[in-house]
């Protein structure tokens, strides 16, 4: 099965989310449109959820905080984040077990 959150980089793979911040803990809730639904604890003040997202992102997939990039989403609820070092099919792994 292949997720279609996840693709391919030249580096790694790209992750696609969709991020809701001020839930009551940080928990990944399943695909909807072709994005990761996060939610993060952090509130949407002075990138203190995309923190919480690249924090995420390190714990989950066991990575230096240096191999997770934000690409594109500063300001948006819609992030897609480089893991770099992984292939979208171990990341894809990481997901379906956690």
């Amino acid at each position: 099965m292949s997720l279609d959150c996840l693709s391919p980089h030249a580096e790694g793979c790209v992750l696609r989310l969709r991020v809701t911040p001020g839930a009551r803990r940080t928990t990944p809730e399943g695909i909807l449109e072709g994005r990761l639904r996060l939610r993060v604890q952090a509130p949407p003040v002075e990138g203190k959820a995309n923190e919480a997202v690249i924090a995420w992102a390190v714990k989950t997939f066991a990575l230096r905080k240096s191999a997770v990039t934000l690409l594109r989403g500063d300001k948006s609820r819609q992030k897609d984040i480089l893991l770099a070092g992984i292939t979208a099919e171990a990341a894809e792994k990481v997901l379906e077990n956690s």
